[in-house]
């Protein structure tokens, strides 16, 4: 009777193990959103990330396709967070992302600072893979 006990609680600590670890959420993959520019030009945006533990790396690419690097990515209390240095008109500026999975749809906001304008965009990217 203790064997089958033991073999029961062990067959449960398992399945609970194992559905944690399904349902560990990843960031890997291609996410795509759009937004429209004060002129009304719309932009696509693509995020290109790769998720190993708690660091993540990739790429950001906007108008003109051109892929940009991200740097300090990293996911903290299921918050993902990555900084992209950008430059426009010879001055760089950095554009700082941070969001969370909702299923398989990416939310979150960019902030960034150019010229002394500050703004912030709400953005819901979807996985494209």
């Amino acid at each position: 009777m203790k064997r089958r006990r033991f073999a029961g609680l062990m067959a449960l600590s398992l399945l609970v193990l194992t559905s944690a670890q399904a349902s560990a959420k990843d960031f890997t993959g291609k996410w795509l959103y759009s937004w429209s520019r004060q002129d009304g030009t719309k932009v696509e945006t693509t995020f290109d990330l790769k998720q190993d533990g708690e660091k993540v790396t990739g790429t950001v690419s906007g108008m003109g396709g051109q892929k940009t690097e991200i740097s300090d990515g990293a996911i903290k209390d299921g918050l993902l967070t990555f900084k992209v240095v950008r430059e426009r008109e010879g001055n760089k500026f950095t554009v700082e992302y941070s969001g969370k999975l909702e299923g398989d749809v990416l939310k979150g906001k960019s902030a960034m600072e150019f010229n002394g304008n500050k703004r912030e965009r709400e953005f819901e990217a979807k996985r494209a893979d």
